[in-house]
């Protein structure tokens, strides 16, 4: 269960009329964020004899989108009193409204149950006073939201690219900027073998370095266009001649024995003729069609290199073509030799991979291969190999920006990049204060380890950051307009 404390509440005043006196009940509300889900409510200071609505928001934490399917459960306790009310989803997706009406005044703990895809959150806020009347609660002291917040409701949030990451401590490391090349891994390239000998023709025009294709597919055929002797056509028609001349001695032959006409010895030297022509005739059939032999694709992959031109005579066995699949991606990292000291303590290398995200490729993983630290005048830096976690889909052979990094690292306070706004030079983040508030905070950055911003001022471990949409929360600040809320309170 989570207990919430009053240090996230926030009020807000909705005017009612009673005769001649004009009340103001103060508006409530709370966040809390759990390992699943955030929760923010909103409902009224709660008052003898008065309805009082909850809007309760819940929002998964993973990629803060409305939770849609669940139940809420508000209970009002005090002892062994309790008054409770239930409900599923309200009209709008991820807002559950549920109302109690308090029957005595004092202080009550207000419990919030809520069952969603086969999990449950309890969530209680303690001592809450109840009061007698609403000029009672609309005098009464209770926080206030903090001046300068920046209003962005749920309702926004949910129908875009939003997220907010919890600001913590990470090693932050020395960074030496790279670009790395994407290669092959040798044991994942195979090359592709004419079958034959004879004049090659590639199956399209468009069978070029970098080409997909799937297994099984026609790459070439090795044809005898234009040939006169030792053709595959003649090969293959004098080898249906011998394997005909075979099976009709070895059909009359098989009579001839049980019937013992023949020898043992005469029967045995038959079917061994029979079945050399049958196994000839088969090796050159196989993929056998009209004009040559044609060579398919052992696996589905992408050409990597072709050897041989179209229209070329090519000998039985020449490497044709290079194949190689996306299970042998290795990037390889350059760095100048006045850093190979810095190489001894490596740690690893950060790269953007082709969603132009940053990936990380650490050392104690043993996804880094080596380095290599031969240096000439045609190669003039160090490298470092390494297989990236995931597969990426990547153009073999071109470049990605990249960082390698070193040193024993320091524990510091990081936020993701993609968290940090830029004006001018100054840099700020958007934090989220509640539910519905955030505050525009300037920074000072340190190093960038890919992903990851240490940030030298300005935040404190445990606060929480939004990460994605940032700019659109910058925008509603500068609109210098609260939205309205897609629900009632």
């Amino acid at each position: 269960m989570f207990i919430l404390s009053w240090s996230c509440q926030e009020t807000n005043n909705t005017s009612h009329t009673t005769g001649a006196h004009n009340h103001e009940t103060p508006s409530i509300s709370q966040t809390i964020w759990t390992e699943n889900l955030e929760f923010f409510v909103e409902f009224p200071a709660l008052t003898v004899g008065e309805d009082a609505k909850f809007a309760a928001h819940f929002t998964h934490a993973k990629d803060h989108k409305p939770i849609k399917n669940g139940k809420l459960t508000v209970q009002l306790l005090s002892g062994e009193a309790k008054i409770e009310h239930s409900v599923q989803m309200s009209s709008s997706a991820g807002i559950y409204m549920p109302f109690i009406v308090p029957k005595s005044k004092g202080i009550y703990d207000l419990k919030f149950i809520f069952e969603y895809d086969d999990e449950v959150e309890e969530i209680l806020i303690p001592k809450l006073e109840v009061f007698g009347n609403q000029d009672d609660a609309a005098h009464a002291t209770l926080p206030h939201q903090e001046e300068g917040s920046i209003p962005f409701l749920k309702e926004q949030a949910w129908k875009m690219d939003f997220h907010v990451e919890k600001v913590s401590k990470d090693l932050i490391y020395e960074v030496i900027p790279s670009y790395g090349t994407w290669k092959h891994s040798s044991i994942n390239e195979q090359a592709i073998l004419a079958n034959a000998k004879g004049v090659l023709q590639f199956s399209k025009p468009n069978l070029v370095p970098g080409a997909f294709v799937k297994k099984g597919s026609i790459l070439f055929k090795i044809g005898s266009k234009g040939l006169s002797q030792n053709s595959v056509k003649l090969a293959y028609q004098k080898a249906s001649i011998e394997f005909e001349k075979a099976n009709s001695k070895y059909q009359r032959g098989k009579v001839l024995f049980e019937n013992e006409i023949i020898s043992k010895a005469q029967w045995e030297t038959i079917k061994e003729s029979y079945f050399l022509a049958k196994n000839n005739f088969e090796t050159l059939s196989n993929d056998y069609q009209k004009g040559g032999k044609v060579v398919r694709a052992p696996f589905s992959g992408f050409i990597h290199k072709i050897l041989e031109e179209n229209g070329s005579f090519v000998n039985e066995g020449a490497s044709i073509i290079n194949m190689a699949n996306h299970d042998g991606e290795i990037l390889e990292v350059l760095v100048g030799q006045n850093k190979a000291n810095k190489l001894n303590n490596l740690v690893g290398i950060a790269y953007k991979c082709n969603t132009n995200e940053w990936e990380h490729i650490f050392q104690k993983s043993g996804n880094i291969l080596g380095i290599n630290y031969g240096v000439s005048s045609e190669k003039p830096n160090i490298s470092i190999s390494a297989i990236p976690l995931e597969h990426h889909f990547v153009s073999i052979g071109s470049m990605v920006e990249a960082q390698v990094l070193v040193g024993d690292g320091k524990p510091q306070i990081v936020v993701p990049k993609s968290a940090l706004l830029e004006d001018y030079g100054q840099f700020s983040v958007m934090v989220q204060k509640t539910g519905e508030s955030f505050e525009k905070r300037l920074v000072k950055i340190g190093a960038i380890n890919g992903r990851k911003v240490a940030v030298l001022e300005g935040l404190e471990e445990g606060e929480k950051v939004v990460d994605k949409g940032a700019y659109q929360v910058k925008m509603s600040a500068m609109s210098g307009k609260a939205p309205a809320h897609g629900h009632s309170h």
